[in-house]
């Protein structure tokens, strides 16, 4: 746990003790070979008990009387506080699991399952915990089946207890979303698409050669060869992925011109989302920029369909 009002080098400096260790959250049961409806079981099990722990820890800022209190700041004066969760970091499986949310779901918006992964035409509805927990508390069939429909678990939600908007609180989480998320995903499916048309080996020659820029160190092993990705190692190459890519794409038959252009857009949009979430602050035109990249990232993705794993979408893909 820390508090809002601290400056990111205050907080994540160890010596300050910025960061105070709550509670230490069990680790569950890892089931393995086991019959559909033992495994099935023990995942709610241990989600009801995640819930309790949870409940335990989160049970003073629930308390209206433990809420409010008296605090001694750092100038020496003492202030009427008001303790409330404000953000937390987490990766999706985390935000899955703390919300009571089914997998693939998400946790923000209603977005049907069907839709995950597209532009959406129009926004969809947020998520109205107070909702749930009424239709938790009813437990009937009926109530059942809009949770059911709306993609959230049996059982009670400690997070439905807050007189908050739940699904606001969430802090962008750069390392998760886009360096290991997004980004890490993109560079599989490039691979993929490099091999496919005989370029991956330009593509790491061009790799290789791109040299040291101020924080920026030369690549010591082609793009092929680097096993794993961590977050430090995608944000340096982010700087530039695109013009090593428009270079290794520059000769392309008549054939090829348009997917290697809608490959290269893909790459530039998604980068280009990347550079502009992390500005410290927004206004309205680096939003709309933001909205704009996105919007071309969903157009020109297709060019990668064929390489997502499941069959469905490359069968899909085929026709491109």
């Amino acid at each position: 746990m820390t508090i809002g009002n601290l400056s990111t080098t205050v907080r994540m400096v160890p010596s300050q003790h910025a960061i105070l260790l709550i509670a230490l959250l069990l680790i569950p049961i890892k089931l393995c070979d086991v019959p559909i409806s033992q495994y099935t079981a023990q995942k709610e099990h241990n989600r009801t008990i995640q819930q309790h722990v949870l409940h335990h820890v989160l049970e003073p800022l629930m308390d209206a009387n433990r809420q409010v209190f008296n605090a001694r700041c750092a100038d020496g004066y003492f202030r009427h506080c008001v303790a409330s969760p404000a953000a937390w970091i987490a990766d999706y499986p985390e935000h899955r699991d703390l919300h009571n949310v089914k997998n693939g779901i998400c946790y923000w918006c209603e977005c049907p399952y069907k839709q995950m992964g597209e532009f959406p035409v129009k926004p969809h509805e947020h998520r109205i915990h107070t909702l749930y927990r009424m239709l938790s508390e009813t437990n009937t069939p009926e109530a059942k089946v809009h949770l059911t429909h709306r993609g959230v678990h049996q059982g009670s939600n400690v997070l439905w207890d807050f007189d908050c908007v739940v699904s606001d609180l969430p802090k962008p989480d750069l390392l998760h979303t886009m360096q290991l998320g997004m980004l890490k995903h993109l560079l599989g499916l490039l691979q993929d698409f490099l091999k496919q048309h005989n370029c991956l080996e330009v593509f790491n020659n061009i790799w290789l050669s791109v040299t040291a820029y101020l924080d920026m160190l030369q690549p010591q092993k082609a793009y092929g060869e680097v096993s794993s990705l961590q977050g430090k190692e995608i944000k340096v190459m982010s700087r530039f992925l695109v013009g090593v890519l428009c270079c290794a794409l520059r000769t392309a038959a008549p054939s090829q011109r348009g997917v290697f252009d809608d490959a290269i857009v893909c790459c530039r949009t998604l980068v280009e989302f990347y550079f502009y979430a992390q500005y410290e602050s927004h206004d309205g035109e680096t939003l709309a920029l933001m909205d704009d990249a996105v919007k071309h990232f969903h157009t020109s993705k297709r060019v990668f369909r064929q390489f997502r794993v499941t069959k469905k979408v490359a069968h899909q893909g085929k026709g491109y």
